[in-house]
């Protein structure tokens, strides 16, 4: 499962179409989406913990890319 997520957060990060906005958009609605699980109680998708380390590795990933 690395394997992947190292892959599709490169992926992501060398896309053009995809702005520094929007991975910032969905790493809130990620979060956003984790406090209501823990809020009322419901068990957290992985698919969800997945795509938080994804969108936050592709956004290290371009920012550090920058400097």
């Amino acid at each position: 499962m690395a394997l992947r997520t190292t892959i599709l957060s490169n992926v992501l990060a060398h896309n053009a179409l995809i702005t520094d906005y929007d991975f910032w958009r969905a790493e809130r609605r990620i979060e956003d989406e984790l406090f209501v699980c823990l809020r009322w109680g419901k068990p957290v998708p992985i698919e969800l913990i997945y795509a938080r380390r994804i969108v936050a590795s592709a956004r290290a990933k371009r920012n550090g890319r920058r400097k």
